[in-house]
């Protein structure tokens, strides 16, 4: 049985609070399986409540990165753990806390009306005018499984009807299979919440105003000395002389703005960690 089926039936035994639940779920909080161990602590968590905050407090120093993530969330959940939180905090500001956890941590605090001063403190430390700074909690420790379900399954994202991977997807925008390899995780973060920062050669949008009066607008598939090829929805393929133009214009990227508001930071360090993947 895989690790899926067997989530699912433990899941399925906890709703019917079985008697055996509790020594079950002891014995697969050392189960292989992460997704497992973490829903065996859940459970733990659950009937033994004056342990809960021990427990999480434990795995988070010594869990693999799903199970700390969780642990973080489960916490935040509790009464009495400003002090553990704030600790972490703490910890975050100092650049004592790995990046895979930095959201982690700043979401368990943000639950914490205690603890929003520490928070102001770690945003106060970036350079509020990048892009990239206020959303650098969402480079490192995302899940590329829920990203690939973003990307072709969001209805809301739309990922895979502009963007191929292989031959999957649509030609709006340029082909990402093996983006992973070719850029870094920054870059792919700023194409997600500032797209037309930068425009991946091929896709820039033009409007071209013509000597003879014409207007054409599309996006550049190649520039040369002498000529450009313009992508024209309307027209199709076209090559014009560029002694002919009297007037460019810089147009916006095909992929829209709004990204950072669109989706939550926990789906855009998803998704970072999925293309990321792509190699």
């Amino acid at each position: 049985m895989d690790g899926a089926t067997r989530l699912e039936a433990f899941k399925a035994l906890a709703q019917i609070k079985d008697s055996s639940l509790l020594e079950l779920a002891e014995s697969l909080s050392r189960d292989s399986e992460e997704s497992i161990r973490k829903e065996a602590g859940k459970i733990i968590a659950e009937l033994r409540p004056n342990d809960a905050v021990g427990r999480w407090t434990r795995i988070l120093e010594n869990g693999t990165l799903g199970e700390r993530q969780n642990a973080l969330s489960e916490l935040a959940k509790l009464d009495a753990v400003d002090g553990i939180i704030g600790e972490w905090m703490e910890r975050l500001i100092e650049g004592r806390v790995p990046p895979e956890l930095w959201l982690d941590v700043l979401e368990a605090a943000n639950l914490r009306p205690a603890l929003k001063a520490l928070v102001r403190r770690f945003n106060d430390r970036l350079d509020q005018g990048s892009v990239l700074d206020r959303y650098r909690e969402t480079l490192e420790g995302g899940d590329s499984g829920l990203g690939r379900k973003i990307f072709m399954e969001r209805a809301d994202a739309s990922c895979v009807r502009c963007h191929k991977i292989g031959n999957e997807g649509g030609d709006v925008g340029p082909n990402l299979a093996g983006i992973g390899l070719r850029q870094t995780r920054e870059y792919l973060l700023e194409s997600l919440v500032a797209p037309n920062a930068k425009i991946a050669p091929g896709f820039e949008s033009v409007a071209l105003t013509m000597k003879n009066g014409s207007l054409h607008a599309g996006t550049v598939k190649q520039e040369a000395t002498e000529q450009i090829v313009l992508n024209s929805p309307e027209e199709g393929l076209l090559t014009l002389r560029k002694t002919e133009i009297a007037e460019q214009q810089r147009g916006i990227s095909g992929m829209p703005e709004g990204f950072g508001q669109l989706l939550s930071k926990r789906d855009l360090r998803d998704l970072v960690e999925f293309l990321t993947s792509l190699k």
